[in-house]
């Protein structure tokens, strides 16, 4: 909504974004936003009198619409999902907001386009064998991960890789053993206490021979209005910016520049320098650790 220019209309929401550190650098109003929890009360959402509730659960809407609140479900595992959602927000609004959601599909298109193109060099034995590390749960470890059919597995192939993880499905933790066992040889790690699950995991001994550890093959995530870890506004910049780390010689990403246009033509911001580099590095607007 912030990204189509509807923020105006926002008026209450989790606090993923609300509490998130660059929130006001993209949308200052956002202070207005009243903070909710991913399920609040009937009562509560129907004292809001809000024209509409957008909700994360198929079973939440269906019992909120019982009760005479408007409300709908999103739940995006996949390219199609995620597009059905943004044309949906797309007719609600109308006028810019589905002109935006038309200009962003086109440029993920594009990004996919060009992957498929470049990663069809790669034989199965190239791919890189990937382990996720969600960051953003709390409290979460280092088994806090994901399974098949989530969206960390669709980006993850969509950049020639494979998520090591993906025979287990609905899964948000794995157990110590099995997670060790898969002896990944890349580490992606998002959210915002991405920098503390990385110093968890290389002082852990458990994990030092583990070959994405001994060869210092893990990553952080870049952060924007959101954590480069979900299916959002910033999905371009996920692809290209991972793909560029595990493949250098295959994908090319433009760094701040890149960031700079992104953000330029999608929110309408020009940031600074220093901005950029801080995001890039997954830090707060003050350039400190997020945790």
């Amino acid at each position: 909504m912030i990204a189509m220019g509807e923020g105006d209309k926002l008026i209450g929401s989790h606090g993923s974004v609300i509490g998130h550190s660059w929130a006001p650098l993209f949308y200052p109003d956002i202070t207005s936003v009243e903070l909710y929890g991913y399920k609040p009360e009937a009562e509560v959402l129907l004292a809001t009198d809000a024209d509409l509730v957008v909700v994360k659960n198929s079973a939440y809407a269906e019992t909120l619409r019982k009760e005479g609140i408007p409300a709908i479900y999103f739940g995006y595992k996949n390219i199609d999902e995620l597009y059905y959602a943004v044309d949906l927000m797309g007719e609600i609004f109308g006028g810019e907001a589905k002109n935006f959601g038309e200009k962003w599909k086109k440029r993920v298109d594009e990004t996919i386009a060009t992957l498929n193109k470049e990663m069809a060099v790669l034989d199965d034995s190239e791919k890189k064998n990937i382990y996720f590390i969600n960051a953003a749960v709390n409290p979460g470890t280092l088994y806090t991960t994901c399974g098949g059919n989530s969206f960390n597995e669709y980006w993850i192939n969509a950049i020639g890789g494979k998520l090591v993880t993906a025979e287990f499905e609905d899964i948000e933790e794995i157990d110590q053993e099995v997670a060790l066992s898969l002896n990944p040889d890349t580490i992606f790690i998002s959210g915002y206490a991405e920098y503390t699950r990385q110093d968890e995991l290389m002082a852990d001994p458990l994990w030092k021979e583990i070959p994405a550890v001994e060869n210092q093959n893990v990553y952080l995530m870049p952060t924007s209005l959101v954590s480069f870890d979900r299916f959002a506004v910033e999905l371009p910049l996920l692809l290209d910016y991972s793909a560029n780390l595990l493949y250098p010689e295959i994908h090319q990403f433009g760094g701040i520049d890149e960031m700079r246009e992104f953000n330029k033509e999608f929110y309408n911001i020009d940031f600074t320098d220093e901005d950029l580099n801080n995001m890039l590095l997954g830090l707060n607007p003050d350039g400190s650790r997020m945790d």
